[in-house]
């Protein structure tokens, strides 16, 4: 198996692990009603975005201390976002039925969309975010490869 594949699909679970975790943990602090707005926790999204650069950024650096090119480094990023964006899309995908109710709130615009065409923005959506997530994991990767080429030279 080439490294860069290995390296992403290990660091694509721990990523996609840690993606689970922070959206449980944010999950805690949402109020039980849907139709209550509750505040967000910055924080806490912003704390699982800088673990998901790191872990991808881990996975081109350790692509490259195996000797590989740093283009091999930002492919073990895309298959680090690839992997992690599983768990997003899968949680997307379950939590279309809470869109769905949330639509209906009474302080919801009106008029209310079809539930269909809810559904199909939340997939749309999500698989948007999805290859955010593959972009954004493939420079990571790129710059983690980076710093591993450049230490191993040196």
């Amino acid at each position: 198996m080439k490294p860069w594949l290995r390296y992403g699909l290990i660091f694509g679970v721990a990523a996609g692990v840690a993606t689970i975790v922070v959206n449980v943990l944010g999950s805690l602090n949402r109020p039980a009603d849907i139709c209550v707005t509750g505040k967000g926790n910055l924080t806490l999204t912003m704390s699982g975005l800088i673990l998901f650069l790191v872990i991808a950024g881990a996975a081109g650096w350790q692509t490259t201390r195996s000797g590989s090119k740093i283009s091999a480094g930002a492919l073990a990023g895309l298959v680090t976002g690839a992997v992690s964006g599983l768990p997003v899309l899968v949680g997307f995908v379950l939590s279309l039925d809470l869109a769905i109710r949330a639509v209906h709130c009474p302080s919801a615009p009106r008029p209310i969309p079809p539930d269909a065409t809810v559904r199909a923005i939340g997939v749309i959506v999500a698989l948007v975010i999805v290859l955010i997530g593959m972009g954004v994991g493939a420079a990571a990767g790129a710059a983690g490869g980076a710093l591993g080429e450049r230490r191993q030279a040196v």
